[in-house]
């Protein structure tokens, strides 16, 4: 094959798909370093941290275990001292001085002895009464020895003090809870009270009492030692681990009994809740961020102090192993850094190795590349060959293929122009057969458009019609009823006034008995009656116009309202008007009008027996004014809907169903109309349109 010159352009583009490739591998080194690393520094940093924390916690445990310990063998210390036989006869010889007195002269010594106690100086002859016997020397002996003990004193089995290390605070001591604990009632019992400030000794310390019993075992006095927790457990001040670690005793409040360089009590070990969530942790170990003044945050391991007598008396201790965080995983950031020391050094080695591997790889890329741009040019004669073999290979293969092919199917330039013109042609054709397409569409849904109006035109007009000849039919028929109905009314009219006029002149009558009387009254009021109906029906019949004027519809119906607003209120019914404003007149008959409105709102009012909302509405529709009455009673159904004109129609038990047909008659004769819409359980509207008077439109 022919030598081919190298371009500047190929080399650009070798240099890039090397660094590319180079910078590709390193990054993904470094992913997988980085991944690699914060996995080990995860899984070592909660290994060594449960590590650590379980072997603490058993030292705390360890710790936990010699304080107790330590206290047990304190307190048998105390009962060996209380052992030997010249504190029983300290304490007989106290007991002398009051044997042969009763209670009440033993309580008046004590109140005196405590009043001369407090007052007296420690050198004073009553005090060192009790400071020079031979028990009160082997009590300030016990202090030299132990220097726990910071003061040491034995009472009588009546509380009195027998003999004592240094002056106390007070002479008598069986009012104080650890007397009576400690004497139990001369069954005698071991105490051991809270860590307190003792007064006497000027101490924080720890108050341990126990019986002192003679050769019967019966008690005869009590001991108390006061035990200094400075020196109590000064043992754990020696306690060291690693550069930081060392050990804290606290009390169940948080607050300090021992540490070193901090006085007893007067710190708190971390804040109140931080500290009860600690000592309720179950894996007993965990970092605290800066405890009881540190500046760092702490590993703490802690453990119980079991001990039967804090248990008994609800007193918690805990000793806490502290250890700064910063030296537990001391180790974990070492081997952290020595990891990435190594993975440096392994990036420093690959940089070179993958710029050199992309070189290889991209050799033969180049190559095609290189033989691209020659068929590029129109040379087709060019080949490549290379024996990769891998894809690389075939991918040269195919591009010989694919030069071959392009160099059989090449056209001459001529041909291509024609076909290209031919082209356009046929697209100009298309693109003139598409604008007719679009104008056909337009002109057909512009006739759709007009056949759906007219359609809708039609139906309205239909509905209109069937309305129309539903009024001429309804006309028709309350016509042809109103001409039976007046000539009935004219003869049934005639009978009924002389009916009637008889019943009155015999009611004139003063031989006529009461019950013939009262017979004479009943069938004058039925004539009455039938007479307003006949009357009614006549006003059916023949509607008058009565005196057409102009009518304020808004303050007729007003006039309506306020005429029957009690007595709907008593039924408790509601007329709520809403008029809208500046409505010009009608014309019609006020009277009648008003007729129309009360019948309807009445109506309305029976629709609702247990009391309800009566809405009226008045607007403005077109050429008419519409008013509408709207119930919330119980409505009506289609068929009850479609018979309420009818004359002698009625749902009521008196009514005579005629109200609704006059109300009819009225607005027809006032060239208005009147509807109802209704819906079982939902209520009856009204509505009534009444054409404007002509000077107002």
């Amino acid at each position: 094959m022919e030598k081919i010159t190298k371009k500047p352009r190929a080399a650009k583009r070798k240099t890039g798909i090397r660094y590319k490739i180079t910078l590709f591998i390193c990054l993904a080194a470094l992913a997988i370093a980085f991944i690699g690393i914060s996995s080990g520094y995860f899984l070592g940093y909660n290994l060594l941290s449960s590590t650590i924390g379980k072997y603490n916690k058993l030292i705390a445990q360890n710790l936990a275990v010699s304080v107790s310990e330590l206290l047990e063998q304190n307190i048998r210390n105390i009962f060996v001292y209380v052992t030997e036989p010249v504190h029983r006869e300290a304490i007989l010889a106290s007991e002398a001085k009051y044997k042969d007195k009763d209670r009440a002269e033993i309580e008046t010594y004590f109140l005196q002895m405590d009043k001369q106690w407090v007052e007296a100086k420690p050198n004073s002859p009553l005090v060192t009464e009790y400071m020079r016997g031979k028990s009160a020397e082997r009590l300030e002996k016990y202090t030299l020895l132990h220097k726990t003990i910071a003061e040491i004193f034995t009472t009588d089995k009546f509380g009195g003090l027998s003999a004592a290390s240094s002056k106390t605070s007070d002479f008598y001591q069986a009012d104080e809870e650890w007397w009576q604990k400690a004497y139990n009632s001369g069954k005698g019992a071991v105490y051991i009270g809270d860590i307190e400030y003792d007064e006497s000794s000027e101490k924080t310390a720890l108050p341990v009492a126990v019986p002192i019993r003679d050769e019967k075992g019966e008690v005869v006095g009590v001991c108390k030692a006061v035990l200094d927790v400075g020196v109590l457990f000064e043992s754990l001040k020696n306690f060291k681990m690693g550069k930081t670690g060392h050990t804290v005793l606290a009390d169940n409040n948080g607050f300090i009994i021992f540490h070193r360089g901090i006085t007893p009590l007067s710190e708190r070990f971390c804040g109140e809740k931080e500290f009860k969530s600690l000592v309720n942790n179950p894996k007993k170990w965990t970092i605290l961020k800066n405890p009881h003044g540190h500046k760092k945050d702490e590993f703490i391991s802690f453990a119980a102090v079991e001990h039967p007598l804090l248990a008994e008396k609800g007193i918690n201790w805990w000793t806490f192993l502290d250890e700064e965080a910063q030296e537990v995983f001391l180790p974990v950031k070492i081997l952290f850094v020595q990891m990435i020391g190594v993975v440096g050094t392994l990036i420093i080695i690959l940089l070179p190795v993958a710029f050199i591997f992309s070189g290889i790889l991209v050799k033969p890329i180049m190559k095609l590349y290189e033989v691209a741009e020659c068929v590029g040019r129109g040379d087709l004669d060019y080949r490549i060959d290379l024996k990769t073999g891998d894809e690389i290979e075939s991918l040269a293969i195919a591009f010989n293929k694919m030069t071959e092919n392009l160099k059989r199917t090449v056209v001459s330039r001529d041909s291509l122009s024609e076909e290209v013109a031919e082209r356009r042609k046929v697209e100009q054709n298309l693109s003139q057969a598409l604008k007719k397409a679009v104008r056909s569409r337009e002109i057909m849904t512009s006739m759709l458009d007009d056949n759906n109006r007219v359609r809708e035109e039609l139906e309205s007009k239909l509905q209109e019609l069937k309305k129309t000849q539903s009024m001429l039919v309804q006309s028709e028929k309350l016509a042809s009823l109103g001409k039976l109905v007046a000539d009935m009314a004219h003869e049934v009219n005639n009978p009924l006034m002389i009916i009637s006029g008889n019943a009155q002149l015999s009611l004139l009558d003063e031989s006529i008995n009461g019950e013939v009387k009262n017979n004479l009254n009943i069938i004058h009021e039925e004539c009455n009656r039938a007479k307003s109906i006949i009357q009614r029906l006549l006003m059916f019949s023949r509607p008058s116009k009565g005196e057409q004027k102009a009518l304020d519809v808004n303050k007729s119906i007003e006039s309506v309202a306020k005429l029957l607003e009690h007595q709907f209120s008593l039924g408790n019914v509601k007329i709520d008007i809403q008029f809208a404003e500046g409505l010009p007149f009608v014309v019609a008959d006020e009277k009648q009008f008003q007729e129309v409105i009360m019948n309807l709102v009445n109506n309305a009012r029976d629709a609702m027996p247990q009391g309800g909302n009566i809405v009226i509405n008045t607007s403005l529709e077109g050429e008419y004014v519409k008013i509408e009455i709207k119930d919330s009673g119980s409505g009506m159904d289609d068929k009850t809907l479609a018979k309420i004109f009818e004359p002698f129609f009625t749902t009521k038990e008196k009514g005579t169903g005629l109200g609704l047909a006059v109300c009819y008659g009225i607005i027809k004769a006032c060239k208005g109309r009147i509807e109802f819409k209704s819906q079982p359980q939902k209520g009856t509207t009204a509505h009534i349109w009444l054409p404007i008077k002509a000077e107002e439109k």
